[in-house]
């Protein structure tokens, strides 16, 4: 598969949760917000990344694994691959969620943010302790 790929979207997904962190404190320190955007964001992508990453494996038509047809093989793009998309949002979900509950919120989008991203990030890092030990 594609390993710089994974790297790629778990660094953008890791920023991108520190970017979301940042704001919706921001928001949230001057008034004109609160914590639950940030709740539903983590439940959200860390959802988002468990259906992708189990729908990549059940279905690999999702993925663009499709036979060669007339001598001619698709190669897919990829970004566009549900597997490499997961990671991203797993580690986005993580770092959010890891957030919410070291503040001290116990809401159940938040668990549930985590957990589905820890899930992930859990997948993921197996898989590349995989590669670099095989």
């Amino acid at each position: 598969m594609y390993l710089w790929a994974f790297l790629l979207t778990a660094a953008v997904g890791l920023v991108a949760g520190v970017v979301a962190i940042t704001v919706g404190e921001g928001l949230r320190r001057g008034g004109r917000g609160s914590a639950s955007g940030l709740r539903w964001a983590c439940f959200g992508t860390g959802t988002l990344g468990a259906f992708l990453l189990v729908g990549g494996f059940l279905f690999p038509q999702l993925r663009g694994r499709t036979p060669p047809q007339d001598g001619v093989a698709f190669t897919p793009i990829p970004f566009t691959d549900p597997l490499v998309l997961s990671c991203g949002l797993g580690a986005f979900a993580l770092a959010v969620g890891w957030y919410l509950v070291v503040r001290g919120d116990r809401s159940w989008s938040a668990r549930v943010g985590l957990g589905t991203g820890a899930i992930v990030a859990a997948v993921w890092l197996f898989y590349l302790i995989g590669r670099f030990v095989a």
